[in-house]
């Protein structure tokens, strides 16, 4: 019951970001516009802006 309750906000979740028009963490505009300090709760959209600069 408990897995089921945690898939179910889960997907909220996600559906509410998608539907939100925010930039996914790791997109170019979500580096470009997102501080460093908040980018540090995203660690695999910071890798990402990383590896971008590194390139």
């Amino acid at each position: 019951m408990r897995l089921a309750i945690a898939s179910l906000l889960a997907a909220a979740s996600f559906s509410l970001i998608a539907c939100s028009g925010a930039a996914a963490p790791g997109s170019p505009e979500w580096c470009k516009n997102t501080p460093q300090d908040k980018q540090i709760e995203e660690p695999a959209g910071m890798a990402q802006c990383l590896e971008r600069t590194t390139q």
